[in-house]
């Protein structure tokens, strides 16, 4: 293949690159669009994505953000480094605001007239409440990130992504008959798409189909390694020995906590403990914590205070962790957090959305 002759071919090598996960390539090829306009829009945006599929958060913002000083109004770069907060510092909510800026600018923009710059408008479009739907669940907003999700549908009712964002949020909103029909729409449209998959094996796992979930899961996982895992299935005994161990490897005090509250090791949650209170709680959760919660300004030793029940939700912990090792400390992550969360402590919720 005969080398790239100009910075437009150049561009496209290093974003090609980009889509198959070959770096070397698309380093090499911005090196030599950098040598003809380091200052160029395209030139800093491949640039940023690439040091961001090199995990450089620093060296992607750094890039974007130059790109974002000539061209302030820019919406893709707008999105990327919407993208990059979400994605490299976990930071939905200075995410948020950027992306409701630009879903609200494409909203008031006339749509082009011509058909082929109009496909493009409605991908953009589409892209950008997608990924304002994925920055309000990261910030536990169920109801705005279906209410996104189903905004993209509005502009593109093929579109199998937005059925699978739809079904996510569904699921988190506890509504398994809405996520199953919406991840099946998805799936009906493209029959591999891990996103689907995913939120359809969540489905199975919250309603005990336990084969049915593994398999999607599976497939999930073989379609996109990166972001999808088997899930982590141990035997009773097994489970029983990483929360006993969990336990014993706490600090004194939480331990001596722990031993004084009914621990409940279950499946999944119960409808009941799901819909006790506003809002309703994700059938993904890891651990509840039930009972009345202390009020610090009441009781003078919260620790005093402990819950009717600490239910540990096995088969949402397996579905959550990716290997043995992560299991068990998710196991003691959910048990810290959930005795945290409800004496009112400052703590790290663990993740059970992947």
């Amino acid at each position: 293949m005969s080398e790239p002759a100009n910075l437009e071919e150049l561009i496209d090598v290093a974003n090609d690159a980009l889509d198959r996960g070959d770096l070397a390539t698309a380093r090499q090829a911005v090196r030599q669009a950098e040598q003809l306009a380091p200052d160029d829009r395209d030139v800093l945006l491949v640039k940023a994505l690439m040091w961001a599929g090199l995990n450089r958060a620093d060296d992607a913002f750094a890039a974007v953000d130059r790109a974002l000083e000539q061209n302030p109004d820019d919406l893709v770069l707008l999105m990327t480094r919407a993208s990059f907060l979400m994605e490299l510092r976990d930071d939905a909510l200075e995410a948020l605001p950027l992306l409701e800026e630009v879903a609200q600018d494409l909203r008031e923009a006339p749509p082009p007239d011509d058909e082929q710059a109009a496909e493009v408008y409605r991908e953009l479009v589409v892209q950008a409440l997608l990924q304002l739907s994925e920055c309000r669940a990261m910030l536990e907003d169920a109801t705005g990130a279906l209410d996104a999700a189903q905004e993209a549908l509005e502009v593109d009712p093929g579109n199998a992504l937005a059925h699978a964002t739809v079904a996510a949020s569904h699921f988190e909103l506890n509504q398994l008959d809405e996520a199953e029909s919406a991840a099946r729409e998805a799936l009906q449209r493209q029959p591999d798409l891990p996103d689907a998959l995913w939120v359809l094996g969540r489905v199975h796992n919250a309603r005990g189909r336990l084969a049915e979930a593994d398999a999607a899961l599976q497939k999930a996982a073989q379609q996109d390694p990166n972001r999808f895992h088997p899930p982590t299935r141990v035997d009773n005994a097994t489970f029983q020995r990483m929360v006993d161990d969990a336990i014993n490897e706490m600090p004194r005090p939480l331990q001596t906590y722990l031993r004084k509250v009914a621990l409940q090791v279950e499946d999944v949650p119960s409808a009941a403990v799901l819909t006790e209170g506003f809002p309703v709680l994700s059938p993904g959760i890891l651990a509840h914590a039930e009972g009345e919660p202390p009020d610090s300004a009441l009781v003078e030793d919260i620790w005093s205070h402990v819950p009717r029940a600490l239910h540990l939700y096995r088969r949402n912990l397996e579905v959550t962790a990716p290997n043995a090792e992560e299991l068990r400390e998710l196991v003691a992550t959910s048990l810290a957090f959930e005795v945290g969360r409800f004496l009112g402590l400052d703590t790290d919720e663990p993740d059970a959305s992947a």
